[in-house]
């Protein structure tokens, strides 16, 4: 198993290593490779996403081209979801676009303020 280094921390390779150096750039906290139970209609699932955002309740995915889910990539997402996770499946092909990094906090912000916004109340409807 190859396996890269950054800041004393082993990622399973240099996809994954990017990604974190950008979430740690970013002041994003995470949990690399965390275990959870996922609830499914007919079955439970046991999986450790590459990153696990607490703040966020996001998950990012990282999958190589050659590994084989169990369920397609949005049927990933849906059973995150309906475990109250929003998921971004990541590929190699999204981290080849020159603003990957851009991309995904402009789409991991989006998900905060969705989570923040379910909070947030009108203060004129406060009785």
């Amino acid at each position: 198993m190859n396996k890269t280094s950054l800041d004393e921390r082993l990622y399973q390779n240099k996809d994954t290593a990017s990604i974190a150096g950008m979430l740690k750039e970013k002041h994003i906290p995470f949990i690399y490779q965390q275990a959870m139970i996922l609830y499914g209609e007919d079955q439970n699932y046991i999986a450790k996403p590459t990153f696990s955002l607490p703040t966020y309740g996001a998950i990012i995915e990282y999958v190589k081209e050659d590994e084989q889910l169990p369920v397609s990539k949005y049927a990933l997402q849906e059973l995150y979801r309906q475990n109250y996770k929003e998921a971004l499946v990541l590929n190699s092909d999204d981290l080849q676009q020159p603003d990957w990094q851009d991309n995904l906090y402009e789409r991991l912000a989006a998900i905060y303020q969705q989570q923040t916004d379910r909070f947030a109340y009108d203060r004129e409807k406060v009785y």
